[in-house]
Parts: structure tokens; sequence; C-alpha cells
């Protein structure tokens, strides 16, 4: 549980480090409305990962998660693929889900719904698959 909550909080890092990127993208002139709700929302995403975060800490010393199907090596690989995608996704808006996603796992974790964690694995892997699907394909060599 300390691995994930240290992923969480490299997560909310990158986070953090991509929504300063778009707000200086704007380089002073106004940002239209819909973005900066979509910036407010990734901002309060931001603080709930790291008070999720927090939490596992707190309880990693006393909390065991049983009856996980899922390996620690997996949910390590898969949150390292999200956080990734976080730093370099093209469009910002692009990352809700993505995020909606490890809140909900981190949320799961936290209070033992085995249920919740196995649906928001579920959701990171489709956002992930999404995300690489519409990632421009590489030049063609000639």
């Amino acid at each position: 549980m300390v691995e994930l909550a240290d992923r969480v909080v490299q997560i909310a890092d990158q986070l953090h480090e991509r929504i300063l990127q778009e707000i200086l993208r704007y380089e002073g002139r106004i940002m239209p409305d819909a973005q900066q709700a979509t910036m407010r929302r990734l901002m309060d995403d931001e603080l709930l990962l790291r008070q999720r975060a927090q939490a596992l800490y707190a309880d990693a010393a006393t909390f065991v998660i049983q009856g996980l199907v899922q390996p620690q090596r997996r949910l390590m690989a898969l949150t390292a693929v999200a956080a990734e995608k976080i730093r370099r996704i093209g469009v910002i808006g692009e990352a809700t889900g993505l995020v909606g996603g490890i809140l909900s796992l981190v949320g799961g974790i936290a209070t033992g719904q085995l249920s919740q964690v196995e649906a928001a694995l579920e959701q990171i892997q489709l956002h992930n698959t999404t995300l690489q699907a519409l990632k421009p394909a590489p030049p063609a060599k000639t």
C-alpha cells in the first residue's frame, strides 16, 4: 500500500505539472470558461489524490486487502502507465477520465470495496487503451 500511495503522489505531482503547463500555454490571455472549469476539476482531483495517498500511508501498517485478485505488481504497472499518460497527454481534458479511475481505485482500496477496485481497474485500463488509440501514428519511413 505504501508503494501505491507513493505512485498516487507521483500521479498528483504529474497532474499538477500538466495543469500548470496548460495554464502557462495561455500566456496571459483569458482561458475559455469550459477550459477553466476543466482545470478546476483537475485541481480538485489533484487535491483528492493527495488526500487519498495520505490515507493510504496512514492505513498501510494495519490495512490489508483480502480477496483482491489483482497482484500488486499489476496495480503498480497500471498506475505507472497512467502517470506517464497524464504527463504526456496532448489535450489536458482527456486526463479527467483517467484521473477519475485512479481516484476510484484508491478510494476502493482505502475502504476495502473490492468491486470498486475491480471497476476502477477496468476504467483505468479502458482509458489507457483509448488514449493509446488517440496517439498519432509514427510517420512512415521512406
